[in-house]
């Protein structure tokens, strides 16, 4: 039974895990939230500064709450990519002289690929290969995955422009929602007619964009500058009415992605995972669709936290035969996996 540290610091949130086999021992989660409110959005500078005033008290709040002690852990496992280069630089410095100070050895983990694996956890059934999609405030990708090895994802489709979460807090800022307004955009449209708009899907140009790819940058625009022209002649101009519209179409169009993805790939087994896979439309949604097989994570999970990196490393590190990383591993801000990349037109 291996006992693995999970370190987290892609964005704002310093997150930590002890994982001993696939049980979570305890987790600790400190939350920036407060201090980027006033800028409405995730200040870079801000959030490094705050990861190193946080991290040392996260890590010993997490072995002072658990059984265990910094000697007894088998392996660290820390965030690499990708994310703001500041947050990651102080996550990674950390977990390596930590596992060196140790001498444990130590693994970069791809932050957004643990979202999807630790589905593996929660739902043991869940098995290779599967659809997964990653719903974030930074990314909004779907893919084939078809192991743990990054070269095993195969990216079908990206956003051309806005992440789906990031659709969601550009729109709640316009109309005044606090940060992060997804869960508030959320709440709103629950009491609200979601057929009180009609703002539009994109249409995407093949030349441009591949059949998986989705855009939210019009969404956007129609919902913050243009909603009037979107209003039913029968219904009300209301906040409730818009946020409940907005979420509606912002749903839709990825889960018509993803319908048409497990149609022609048969894969009918979905994992979301992102902040905006706590969307309560976009479970809704997925889970009307009784064909296919929607692994879910609780909210706790959806978010970046500490317990999928601790999973994920320890899969990576008993695959690649209990291999340490250099010393010398760096960290990527952006990884070209998640890139849009324009198709060839045919």
């Amino acid at each position: 039974m291996m006992i693995v540290l999970g370190i987290e610091s892609s964005c704002d949130e310093c997150a930590v895990a002890l994982l001993a086999g696939d049980e979570v021992v305890h987790q600790v989660i400190a939350s920036q939230i407060e201090a980027h409110q006033c800028y409405g959005g995730v200040a870079p500078e801000v959030a490094s500064r705050l990861h190193i005033e946080q991290i040392s008290t996260v890590v010993d709040q997490l072995f002072t709450q658990s059984p265990y002690h910094p000697e007894d852990i088998d392996l660290v496992a820390y965030t690499n990519r990708p994310g703001l280069m500041g947050s990651l630089l102080v996550g990674a410095t950390f977990a390596k002289h930590f596992a060196w100070a140790l001498g444990k050895p130590f693994i970069a983990v791809n932050h957004l690929l643990a979202h999807l694996f630790v589905a593996k956890q929660e739902h043991p059934t869940l098995t290779f290969p599967f659809l997964g999609v990653i719903a974030s405030g930074g990314h909004t990708v779907i893919a084939v995955v078809e192991g743990y090895q990054e070269d095993q994802v195969k990216v079908l489709g990206t956003t051309l422009d806005d992440a789906i979460g990031e659709c969601f807090d550009k729109v709640g800022k316009a109309y005044g929602l606090p940060y992060p307004a997804g869960v508030h955009v959320d709440k709103l449209a629950q009491t609200g007619d979601a057929q009180a708009y009609a703002f539009p899907y994109p249409k995407l140009n093949p030349r441009y964009a591949g059949a998986y790819d989705c855009s939210y940058s019009g969404l956007k625009n129609a919902v913050i500058n243009q909603k009037e022209q979107f209003l039913r002649a029968d219904a009300e101009d209301s906040l409730e009415n818009i946020m409940a519209s907005f979420q509606y179409v912002a749903v839709r169009q990825l889960v018509k992605i993803i319908l048409k993805a497990s149609n022609d790939f048969s894969l009918h087994q979905v994992v979301i995972g992102g902040g905006v896979a706590a969307n309560s439309a976009l479970r809704a949604m997925i889970q009307s669709y009784t064909h296919l097989k929607f692994f879910s994570l609780p909210s706790k999970l959806c978010g970046d936290n500490g317990q999928m990196i601790a999973y994920y490393g320890k899969e990576l590190f008993l695959e690649r035969g209990k291999t340490s990383d250099a010393l010398d591993t760096g960290v990527i801000p952006r990884v070209d996996l998640f890139k849009y990349q324009r198709p060839i037109p045919s």
